[in-house]
């Protein structure tokens, strides 16, 4: 969606040289090749085998979890494609509340894995919207082809039934007097 986009678009800035972005919709994973991925995969389950393909073995340093709703029954596959020493950022909110979640303990101690939660990128947007407006403008950081569809105030609504059907990657409300 479209936190994941820009999730594979920091990634880019951040020189990583192999993105593999997971979705199950199809037109979702066609725009994150757009967006940079280098690679796509419809599970979390073939991501796995094609993270260990593309790494030779060593698996993912940062997986970013962009889902539209955290749940704990897919941070153990997550943290089997993750590395020693890798991260995982939990970047999708869950429910209010305990949450199930059963992990391998053995594999993210000895292995030094890291799982750690971030709203908003942890940015301080005093200096960070300033540097993303450069980027935009500048031509690097792409914002416009996000958006896949408008909606007048009346048809909000219909707006989010698209973005819950996965029919969006970014819907913009239009405001005219």
């Amino acid at each position: 969606g479209g936190v994941g986009v820009n999730a594979i678009q920091a990634a880019r800035f951040a020189g990583a040289h192999r993105i593999i972005a997971v979705d199950p919709v199809l037109a979702k994973r066609e725009l994150a090749a757009q967006f940079g991925a280098t690679h796509t995969a419809d599970s979390i389950d073939n991501a796995y085998g094609l993270v260990k393909a593309e790494t030779h073995g060593r698996l993912a340093q940062r997986v970013i979890v962009t889902m539209d709703a955290a749940r704990g029954d897919v941070l153990q596959p997550i943290l089997r494609m993750t590395s020693k020493l890798g991260r995982i950022v939990l970047c999708s909110l869950a429910a209010a509340g305990p949450q199930p979640l059963v992990l391998n303990l053995f594999d993210l101690t000895m292995r030094e894995k890291q799982i750690v939660g971030s709203l908003s990128g942890s940015a301080n947007p005093n200096e960070e919207i300033p540097r993303l407006l450069e980027l935009y403008q500048d031509g690097l950081l792409e914002l416009d082809s996000q958006i896949t569809q408008t909606y007048a105030l009346a048809d909000i609504n219909r707006g989010y039934v698209d973005m819950a059907d996965g029919e969006i990657l970014r819907g913009v409300v239009l405001c005219r007097k």
